[in-house]
């Protein structure tokens, strides 16, 4: 990869199969959709920053465009803000009646 965009691009592509099967299942796309979607999203950002840390050295000798190598204290910023965007989820899920309010203290 020649552009730190692969990151956005990886995570959006991993985002779309619970819009898929949301659809399929219900005939629509409805915030509950939205909600799984993110999740997969913004679950990956972190979790990928966090291996590409560990494994930092062998992305550099490979040449790959990740922030982890460009910029590691940028890549950290990043993993946290996506980190802390998934905290608002617990309170939304129950919301939407996906879950029930015992979903939030285990969230």
């Amino acid at each position: 990869p020649v552009s730190t965009w692969n990151l956005w691009i990886g995570a959006i592509v991993g985002g779309i199969p619970p819009l898929m099967g949301w659809a399929a299942a219900t005939g629509g796309l409805h915030g509950g959709a939205l909600v799984m979607g993110y999740i997969l999203f913004g679950w990956q950002i972190p979790h990928f920053m966090s291996l590409a840390f560990l494994c930092r050295d062998d992305f550099q000798r490979a040449n790959f465009a990740i922030h982890a190598v460009r910029d590691p204290k940028y890549a950290a910023r990043l993993s946290l803000r996506y980190s802390q965007s998934m905290f608002g989820l617990g309170v939304v899920a129950p919301v939407l009646g996906m879950t029930s309010w015992w979903f939030l203290p285990a969230a």
